[in-house]
């Protein structure tokens, strides 16, 4: 973000003194902020608005636009409206549709709204340790590490377990599945995965 805001200011000098700014420069001031939106500002609003919307049991969609003269609007559309259907055509694969639901050997049953709290559930029976070992891949490198990875978004998705070990959280219920899956086939669990649709009333 700060290298952005140097080449702003380096365009914005060059006009200010009247030197040509080549459509190369611009090119690559653009690239530079697409760059920036794609690394730092859709994850960290995508992390803020999970941490926000997590457990809701209703499907909903919400539209992000941002222009100079309106600044930041966010719009909630109705799940029936034809504008959002025909919006969501290509992206309603990635919006969470379900939680999950997990059965311990001795009968235990957990299905948390926040489906974070299930991974971290299955992470601190299989112990974290043991789970670091298998290299789980994350947004941050391995799924469990023993520190605060230096990132301005991805850290403040990391949450502290009971030993010490940190687990990234930063990602989709459907990557959380398979995490939880991977863990319990490659530690030999025994437990029971599977996905609860979220607009049943049970859940």
């Amino acid at each position: 973000m700060e290298d952005l805001k140097q080449a702003y200011a380096a365009i914005e000098m060059l006009e200010k003194l009247g030197l040509p700014v080549s459509k190369e420069q611009k090119d690559a001031v653009e690239k530079m902020e697409r760059k920036c939106l794609m690394n730092e500002v859709i994850p960290h609003i995508q992390q803020e608005m999970q941490n926000m919307v997590e457990g809701f049991l209703n499907e909903f969609y919400i539209y992000v636009s941002y222009s100079k003269d309106n600044a930041v609007k966010l719009t909630l559309v109705d799940h029936s409206s034809t504008k959002e259907e025909d919006f969501t055509k290509s992206t309603s694969s990635k919006i969470r549709k379900f939680i999950i639901r997990v059965v311990f050997p001795d009968g235990r049953s957990i299905c948390h709204k926040q489906v974070l709290n299930t991974l971290i559930d299955v992470v601190e029976f299989a112990g974290p340790e043991n789970v670091m070992n298998l290299e789980i891949p994350s947004v941050t490198g391995n799924l469990i590490s023993t520190e605060i990875v230096d990132h301005p978004v991805y850290s403040r998705s990391q949450k502290r377990l009971s030993t010490g070990h940190y687990i990234q959280t930063n990602s989709g219920t459907d990557r959380k599945f398979a995490q939880i899956n991977t863990i319990n086939k490659q530690l030999n669990l025994g437990l029971q995965v599977e996905k609860v649709l979220i607009d049943k009333p049970e859940y």
